[in-house]
């Protein structure tokens, strides 16, 4: 149930805020607020207003991608969404609002992806029962999209998504092919795949030396493990390490753990996203190969 006073009070505290200073960033939580009271014409405003001043703010982007699915205006919804993950990468709340939005598409494909990247990253996810119910009932159903769920005539040129169709998908059935899918995404530099023992079993480009940069991005892995109490805080599930040279992305998928290193031209979000969606597509092909792991 929405707690109309505190979101009162939230909403008087973020307009205090901007009073003060008319370019906080604040005005996100403002939008975000007055989009919980129900007061989607002036949460709209309110975002794409601050956006001028921060248009590479991603929180607001978020914002208005919910904005945009409330209104049933779905492809600016997930241009919205695309531009708030390549500007920060993906979280709990951008995989279940992608999930909404491809539900509210028909896509039943795309959304397969979200949800196996939800199972993969936060399998305790509050919402995942809820958007995997819905994905039976699209299934079962006929698909119809939405009247105004069409692209427009430049969709291809506003949407990543859109304009990769055209494009062949790489093998991906298992994951030295999911090394080298993700050592050709643009920026990154290499890509590795280790056990859960640690032990190396494929990278991409394939002529490192030794010790590969995967081992020493692993080493690295087990002594920030090693700084932590196992018994309070588990094993890292995923980690970043931002440089000037780039970035450094290692997460631990069932039992595996991936990694990627980027050069300062990547773009951390949009890849970070694209190497779980192949790792999705591998978990799918172990599957139809006899892994008693279930799906939708």
């Amino acid at each position: 149930m929405i707690n109309v006073a505190e979101l009162d009070e939230r909403i008087e505290r973020c307009l205090a805020i901007l009073a003060d200073n008319p370019h906080s960033q604040v005005f996100a939580a403002l939008a975000e607020a007055y989009r919980r009271r129900g007061d989607f014409g002036r949460a709209f405003s309110v975002c794409k207003s601050g956006l001028k001043h921060h248009p590479d703010y991603s929180p607001a982007y978020v914002v208005l991608a919910k904005l945009y699915l409330h209104q049933k205006m779905l492809p600016d919804a997930l241009t919205s969404l695309q531009r708030a993950v390549e500007l920060d990468g993906t979280t709990r709340v951008t995989d279940v609002l992608e999930a909404e939005i491809q539900l509210a598409l028909g896509d039943i494909k795309a959304t397969q992806v979200v949800i196996d990247r939800l199972r993969m990253t936060d399998p305790g996810n509050v919402s995942l029962p809820e958007l995997v119910e819905q994905l039976k009932l699209l299934r079962s159903g006929p698909i119809v999209p939405p009247a105004n769920s069409s692209p427009p005539d430049d969709w291809s040129q506003s949407s990543p998504r859109a304009a990769s169709v055209s494009r062949p998908e790489p093998e991906c059935t298992n994951w030295p092919e999911w090394a080298v899918a993700t050592g050709n995404l643009p920026g990154v530099e290499f890509a590795f795949v280790a056990g859960a023992n640690g032990r190396v079993s494929a990278q991409s480009p394939e002529s490192e030396a030794t010790p590969s940069k995967a081992e020493i991005i692993l080493d690295s892995l087990r002594e920030i493990e090693g700084r932590w109490q196992a018994d309070v805080w588990g094993t890292v599930g995923e980690l970043r390490i931002e440089s000037t040279h780039g970035d450094v992305w290692i997460g631990r998928l069932k039992d595996v753990i991936v990694g990627f290193v980027g050069s300062e031209q990547l773009k951390y979000g949009a890849a970070r996203q694209r190497c779980l969606d192949l790792a999705a597509r591998v978990l799918d092909a172990q599957i139809a190969t006899g892994s008693t792991e279930g799906r939708v």
